[in-house]
């Protein structure tokens, strides 16, 4: 599979506001609406969506603590670009 990512041209205005604001990671101009237009778009407060780097920390986030009284606990997992051509 090799993935199918857009032209360059699109990203570079996207590019040119991460490179503006110097934050390359967590808390850009990016990341921040992001969780906001998620928490919107699922119903739930941006208290409940957070970001994380990789599918190992998003299961380890999930899980519940031993003895803990947890009972609704949502992980939502995607491809970083969406599609896929073989």
């Amino acid at each position: 599979m090799r993935p199918e990512l857009p032209a360059a041209a699109r990203l570079a205005d996207y590019l040119r506001q991460i490179d503006a604001s110097r934050y390359y990671s967590n808390f850009g101009p990016f990341a921040c609406p992001l969780e906001d237009r998620l928490a919107e778009h699922y119903g739930v407060g941006s208290e409940s969506v957070e970001k994380v780097a990789n599918a190992t920390l998003d299961q380890a986030l999930t899980l519940p603590a031993p003895g803990s009284e947890a009972r609704h606990l949502y992980a939502m997992r995607g491809m970083a670009h969406g599609r896929y051509t073989q």
